[in-house]
């Protein structure tokens, strides 16, 4: 049995997959949802025509889990267990099942690379579409829908305290999530896979990369920027699109501005908790700044916040350990050497220069390195990278 790109049904359960898959915020009860999709996967596994590289991806990748909940188990070199709840053999049966799980969907895409790109944008469509939803309703009305709260009983934060000139009280649409930055962290994530597997901008691209800017996040905007930048280094696009760059630059400075003042001041300093943050990071110990705390370890100066259950560290004044970016949350966790190691194995799998700098943006998002979207990036480029040559 064979993947066939006109197979409506599969197709939809590929895309209905990976799009509960992506919905970080939903907690674990969203995966009952994809029991039956991922029975069809298993079908295909078993009697369809197996490929060897996501096989050997997947073994490879669950020994190495292994040998990291070890050391993290028997607290091994800078290793430790302190995240109360969250044990070693908490990280290494679920990293597992995330790992199963993506990759019974390579399985059924195989080196179908066409097909795959569908499937993204798809995806891609229902997250942007949501995010304009909401948009257009909340600036119209000033009603918000939220489809994060009558799932978990979160509110999303779209909400804060900036009015522009003309437009007056401005809000931020989170999408599916429970604030812009996740959803940037998500949408991006599938942009930057896309564009490494087709090195092109379809108009979905080109929508998502609006809802950034749209979403009044620092974060999002930043990255819009240097993701439209680095795609138009080439040749003469660089100075084609410079004088865009430069007018969206300078009517930019006022919004931003003031942005930077709501976020810096009253009860939420943002960037003042993730000074906070790197503060704390960067007074550990030598060995912890080297190889890490290990995936279920933390610094100690933080280890109080799980023991008490914080839910939100921003009101004890300091940032989540991810919201500073997966490059220093892998810091953390892994320390200096290993963030290199994860930065050399990417750039040698991507090699190509422009999508691989666009794909490393994804390291200054606020994903997780355990999200099952970042696994479906590194299963990406362990299937579809490192056999091109190495070119622009």
């Amino acid at each position: 049995m064979t993947l066939s790109s006109n197979n409506f049904w599969l197709k939809f359960l590929l895309v209905f997959s990976l799009f509960i898959l992506s919905l970080e915020n939903h907690g674990p009860n969203r995966l009952l949802l994809v029991i039956l999709p991922f029975f069809v996967f298993i079908f295909y596994f078993f009697y369809g025509k197996s490929n060897l590289s996501p096989i050997l991806a997947l073994l490879k990748t669950v020994f190495f889990v292994s040998i990291l909940s070890t050391l993290s188990y028997f607290s091994f070199f800078s290793y430790k267990e302190n995240m109360a709840t969250y044990s070693s053999f908490d990280f290494l049966y679920t990293t597992i099942f995330k790992l199963l799980v993506v990759f019974l969907f390579y399985n059924v895409i195989g080196k179908n690379k066409e097909f795959l790109i569908q499937i993204i944008g798809c995806v891609m469509l229902l997250h942007v579409s949501i995010f304009f939803i909401q948009f257009f309703i909340v600036y119209i009305s000033g009603t918000y829908i939220d489809f994060l709260e009558p799932f978990t009983g979160e509110t999303a934060r779209y909400t804060w305290s900036v009015a522009f000139p003309f437009i007056g009280k401005t809000y931020r649409p989170t999408g599916f999530f429970n604030e812009p930055s996740t959803y940037l962290s998500i949408a991006f994530s599938l942009l930057a896979i896309k564009y490494f597997l087709s090195r092109k901008l379809y108009l979905v691209d080109k929508f998502v990369l609006l809802s950034f800017v749209l979403s009044l996040s620092f974060a999002s905007i930043g990255v819009s920027i240097l993701f439209l930048l680095i795609v138009n280094l080439k040749g003469k696009n660089l100075y084609k699109f410079l004088p865009f760059f430069l007018i969206i630059f300078v009517t930019l400075i006022p919004i931003v501005i003031s942005v930077f003042i709501a976020r810096t001041s009253g009860d939420y300093d943002a960037l003042g908790i993730r000074l906070q943050l790197f503060n704390l990071v960067f007074n550990q110990n030598v060995l912890e700044l080297f190889l890490g705390n290990g995936p279920v370890g933390v610094p100690s100066s933080l280890a109080y916040f799980y023991e008490l259950g914080k839910t939100s560290w921003a009101k004890e004044g300091i940032a989540a350990i991810n919201d500073n970016g997966l490059a220093l949350f892998i810091f953390i966790k892994f320390g200096a050497i290993g963030l290199i190691l994860c930065i050399v194995y990417v750039t040698i799998k991507v090699k190509k220069i422009i999508p691989l700098m666009c794909f490393l943006l994804i390291f200054i998002t606020k994903l997780k390195f355990t999200s099952f979207i970042f696994i479906f990036a590194i299963f990406a480029i362990i299937i579809f990278g490192g056999k091109q040559k190495n070119e622009i």
